[in-house]
């Protein structure tokens, strides 16, 4: 996205005028929401992410719905938090949903010593 923002503005936003950029920057950003609304029917540039699957439609039944029909449609899809239950992780396709595990191994009865913490080795009184 950076590097299509840097292309449109010719690598100098000094020498364009605020009004200019903002223009810009709201003609990309419109362009992104059209790709967007396209991918929920399988036409344009991108493809929905397994999560957001749920919300793909026919290019039949999304022509067949009304302006307002498809407006809901796209505003519950930008909405849509992805949910994963805790202590899972979702692989890279979205097909496989696998425990989290502890970050490291540890041994039985092994504690975690603070750093400065030194071991103390007990004398014989004499």
């Amino acid at each position: 996205m950076n590097h299509i923002l840097k292309l449109t503005v010719a690598w100098r936003p000094q020498t364009q005028k605020i009004n200019q950029l903002v223009d810009k920057l709201h003609d990309i950003v419109k362009l992104q929401t059209i790709d967007a609304r396209r991918a929920i029917h399988g036409q344009g540039n991108f493809e929905l992410a397994p999560w957001v699957k749920k919300f793909k439609t026919t290019s039949a039944a999304w022509g067949a719905k009304s302006n307002s029909q498809k407006d809901k449609i796209f505003m519950n899809f930008i909405s849509h938090k992805r949910s994963e239950k805790p202590g899972t992780i979702t692989s890279s396709n979205g097909k496989l949903l696998i425990p989290k595990t502890p970050t490291t191994a540890k041994k039985p009865g092994q504690r975690k010593r603070i750093r400065p913490e030194r071991t103390v080795t007990h004398s014989k009184p004499k």
